[in-house]
């Protein structure tokens, strides 16, 4: 079939669950570097940047979940990742432009 990749989408389904598994203990993929989010999930749909006060350079990557069912039809799921100078610092944030927390 053309356009199927299995193999992409059990690396994204694994990669969100790690995700959300580690955003709910407290910790998250910080330190994970853009190189490595692309190897596993891709180019992203799409994505903003920020430059801060601080000198930092702030980017939010968007993917849309694929092949699934929406739950809206207006809004499909989303998934956010949010990195800072180039390192992963939040994932799904409220607010992807507050300041972090140290």
């Amino acid at each position: 079939m053309k356009g199927f990749r299995p193999p992409g989408l059990l690396i994204l389904f694994l990669l969100i669950l790690t995700m959300v598994a580690c955003s709910r203990s407290g910790t998250m993929l910080s330190g994970a570097t853009q190189e490595t989010v692309e190897k596993a999930l891709g180019k992203p749909d799409g994505f903003h940047r920020r430059w801060m006060p601080n000198k930092e350079t702030r980017e939010v990557w968007i993917y849309h979940e694929k092949g699934s069912v929406m739950k809206n039809h207006l809004y499909p799921d989303t998934h956010v990742i949010v990195f800072s100078n180039g390192k992963v610092v939040a994932t799904n944030p409220k607010n992807p432009y507050a300041p972090l927390k140290e």
